[in-house]
This record gives C-alpha cells, sequence and structure tokens, in this order.
C-alpha cells in the first residue's frame, strides 16, 4: 500500500491493524520482544460472543415473494422475534390453526394483502378470525391511502403496513401489537 491509501485507511477509522514490517528493524526487534506483542497475539485470535436477542413473540409472516419473506424473516429475528412464513393465505391459516390448537398462539400475524395465484391476507384473516375471534393480524399491501386503511381496519386487521417498511416501522408496529 502507498503511504497516501495507509493515510487514507487511518483517517477513515476502518484499519484495524497495521504491519510492523513497515517499522524501522531496530523498532520491529523492540517490538517483537514486547509484552505488548504477546498480548496483541493472545487476543487476536479472540471475536466477542454476540448474545442473540432474547425473544419477544411469535410472528407469522405471509408473503409470495420469497425475497420478502426471507428480508422480512431476518428483520423480525433480529428485532428479537420467532417468525414463521407462509407462501400463501391457504398455507397460513394451516400454521395459524396449528399454533392456536397445540396452545402456541402467534402474537401477530402479518400478511400481504394480494397473493398472485392463491389466497391473500383478507380472505385468511376472515378464516383466522372463525377460529380465533382475538387474532391479531396486520395487514401490508404496495398500495397506501387512507380508504384503504380505514377499510381493512374496520374489517377488524389492528395494523395496515405500506410496502417498502423499514425496520423500525415493523418495530414499533408490533410492539402496539403484541400484548
Amino acid at each position: 500500500m502507498n503511504s497516501s491509501a495507509d493515510e487514507a485507511w487511518r483517517e477513515s477509522g476502518l484499519a484495524v491493524s497495521y504491519s510492523t514490517n513497515n517499522l524501522p528493524l531496530p523498532l520491529q526487534t523492540v517490538y517483537n520482544q514486547s509484552p505488548f506483542r504477546q498480548l496483541l497475539a493472545k487476543y487476536s485470535q479472540w471475536t466477542p460472543k454476540l448474545v442473540p436477542p432474547a425473544v419477544v413473540g411469535r410472528v407469522l409472516f405471509m408473503d409470495d415473494d420469497k425475497h420478502i419473506c426471507t428480508l422480512t424473516k431476518n428483520l423480525l429475528e433480529n428485532l428479537g422475534y420467532y417468525c414463521d412464513l407462509a407462501k400463501n393465505g391457504e398455507e397460513a391459516v394451516q400454521l395459524y390453526q396449528r399454533a392456536f390448537e397445540t396452545n402456541q398462539p402467534y402474537g401477530a400475524v402479518i400478511m400481504d394483502l394480494t397473493v398472485i395465484g392463491g389466497m391473500g391476507g383478507e380472505e385468511a384473516f376472515k378464516q383466522m378470525h372463525l377460529l380465533d375471534p382475538q387474532v391479531r393480524a396486520v395487514i401490508t399491501s404496495g398500495y397506501d391511502n387512507d380508504d384503504l386503511r380505514r377499510q381493512f381496519l374496520g374489517l377488524g386487521f389492528i395494523g395496515y403496513l405500506p410496502k417498502p417498511y423499514r425496520v423500525g416501522e415493523l418495530g414499533r408496529l408490533l410492539r402496539t401489537v403484541i400484548v
């Protein structure tokens, strides 16, 4: 690396190590014999253990887009939620029913309004509501307008999440939904 590149790395705060080969030979000898080097060698292999967040609740997420499912599941798990995925309303109803019957209910269900070639969130919610009138469901959609929001809240959904959403919006909504 040239000196201007070295300087850029140091100023960026991204440099985590610097080769002692750039030091004059007398300083390399002092460094190699110092207790500081031994400490660095000992701790250079150390990596902090990441503590996973405590599980805050269980969430069932339904969307027909595989990438949205994967992304949202990662967001939810990073927020501390356990998450099951469904690719359509039929699968979401089956998962919800199984969890309900085994007394392991979901704290929230988040469903996409429209599913290509399958049951969407509105119909799935109606079936879940027949099974469990206390279902805590949120509808998500790429369509965002006040009339649509009022319509779904009037049907019994307890939240409306317009796409695209951010982790902060998702977290705030779930804190109000999961009791």
